[in-house]
């Protein structure tokens, strides 16, 4: 059996990877709920549990959007949505009298939480028999998300984000397929996709800067696709009212589409949001522009992704800031 680790917020936790000395295909499960941006950057810690032990068996206790990234990233993990009715006693003041079957059946618990005192750590970590890790969701300082989610399970964590893997993120054959014959191949035909939306407002640029880019990406010959979410409407809209022209607008695309749309475009260009992290992710050169949120802690991960502290910049500087990546 596995030696326990020590229940702990901060500090320095026994390494994962020691865990498994003693059974070939362990059951692990990782708790982590949150928005699209928040379950990409755990994939990173799923794919650290997985490099150690490509046996492993990963199931994924999240938020739809886990659910819907499952197939594009190449069967790392099962999932178990977060509000299950069967997670419900969980919940209760009281504990259960047992666990629900993925908890009792797991070798290893590690839950990802903001509320380490409520009733769902107390009563996971009361009554399950296998090792568990309790690791808060705010890192320390700098640190990026997707290092603190990993430092959860390494005794010598990475010192950097470039020290991660990247999320690998794939959109479905078929659905790349259909998207590549719409837009075109980006060597015969660039193409950007501008996302002028995010899922907090705060996040935003001014849609002068967005028409401003938009303007420019036309002029230099490449084409431009708004990309237009449901939380994207107002965004969009008045990025759209600042044009003379009308450029192609592409709304309310089902997550696969979204995912094969980025990773088929030259360039992506965007606000910290959950699509910016997605685009990071199938490998899309990507822009990111901040405007309210730290890049150290939320760059979106990705082996092309470059960020620009748009706060208080002017659309021209924006703009230039971008030309460096459409070359």
């Amino acid at each position: 059996m596995f030696s326990a680790p020590e229940k702990t917020m901060h500090g320095p936790v026994p390494a994962v990877t020691e865990q498994f000395g003693s059974k070939a295909k362990p059951s692990l499960l990782v708790v982590r709920p949150g928005a699209l941006g928040d379950t990409i950057l755990t994939l990173p810690a799923l794919q650290y549990l997985k490099s150690h032990n490509p046996a492993a068996n990963i199931t994924f206790c999240g938020s739809a959007w886990a659910d819907k990234l499952a197939p594009m990233a190449g069967g790392l993990y099962r999932f178990l949505p977060f509000d299950s009715i069967m997670l419900a006693p969980l919940f209760a003041e009281s504990p259960p009298k047992q666990l629900p079957t993925p908890f009792r059946d797991a070798d290893l618990i590690i839950v990802y939480t903001g509320d380490p005192r409520g009733p769902f750590v107390r009563n996971i970590t009361a009554l399950c028999s296998c090792p568990s890790i309790v690791w808060g969701i705010t890192p320390a300082g700098d640190t990026h998300m997707a290092v603190h989610l990993v430092n959860a399970l390494s005794a010598a964590p990475p010192g950097s984000v470039a020290e991660l893997s990247p999320p690998m993120l794939s959109a479905p054959p078929g659905v790349l397929k259909q998207l590549r014959r719409r837009i075109g191949r980006p060597e015969e035909k660039p193409v950007a996709v501008v996302h002028p939306g995010s899922g907090s407002t705060g996040k935003v640029l001014p849609p002068q800067h967005f028409a401003y880019i938009i303007n420019g990406l036309r002029r230099n010959g490449i084409k431009p696709v708004v990309l237009e979410g449901p939380a994207d409407g107002k965004a969009c809209c008045e990025v759209l009212a600042k044009l003379r022209w009308e450029p192609e607008v592409l709304r309310n695309l089902p997550l696969s589409r979204t995912a094969a749309l980025l990773q088929c475009c030259t360039l992506f260009i965007g606000n910290d949001s959950g699509i910016a992290h997605l685009a990071g992710a199938v490998g899309a050169r990507t822009v990111v522009l901040f405007q309210s949120t730290d890049p150290a802690v939320w760059k979106p991960v990705g082996p092309d992704v470059h960020v620009f502290v748009a706060q208080n910049s002017r659309p021209e500087e924006t703009l230039r800031e971008i030309e460096k990546y459409w070359t």
